[in-house]
């Protein structure tokens, strides 16, 4: 018996909310902060006077350059998150939900409803402004983390009903 396709869902990418949520960004900026405050300290250290001109001098190059660093490794990660948004695709058939994604790690989930044990969906606050939520599908797998997480989809509270009653009927 062939499974009918029912619908597609599409993730909306919010630029601020990859950002806010990737973890990536934020370890990159915990290092800037704390590699300038090791220079500082450094710095401070007991040079001579004319020492310690020319290394503030190497000093705000150094930081010019580590923010600008930052910067392009934001515009990177971001030009990325929105690639693989775009590559993220949610297909629902009548008895099983599967999900396509990546732009340069490529990955294929299939999900039967039969195997669903629970649907959850949250909406941060950020995720509010934006009219977002991420629905979250758990399998009968031993932890909390089996099962997949349609992230940052629109018109979410109608999604999630339907997804529940497609469960609930199979």
């Amino acid at each position: 018996m062939d499974s009918k396709f029912l619908f597609e869902i599409k993730p909306k990418f919010v630029p601020i909310l990859y950002l806010l949520t990737n973890f990536r960004v934020w370890v990159a900026l915990v290092s800037l902060i704390l590699w300038v405050a090791v220079i500082q300290i450094n710095g401070r250290s007991g040079y001579t006077e004319g020492l310690v001109v020319v290394y503030f001098d190497e000093f705000v190059i150094s930081c010019y350059v580590l923010m600008f660093g930052f910067i392009l490794f934001v515009i990177i990660m971001t030009y990325i998150g929105m690639k693989n948004y775009a590559a993220t695709v949610y297909c629902v058939y009548d008895d099983r939900i599967e999900m396509n994604e990546g732009f340069i790690n490529h990955q294929h989930i299939s999900i039967f409803f039969d195997d669903i044990k629970e649907v959850h969906l949250t909406q941060n606050i950020v995720q509010c402004k934006y009219n977002v939520a991420t629905i979250k599908v758990i399998t009968a797998a031993n932890n909390f983390d089996t099962g997949i997480k349609l992230i940052d989809i629109e018109y979410a509270d109608e999604v999630y009903e339907q997804l529940r009653k497609l469960i609930k009927d199979c």
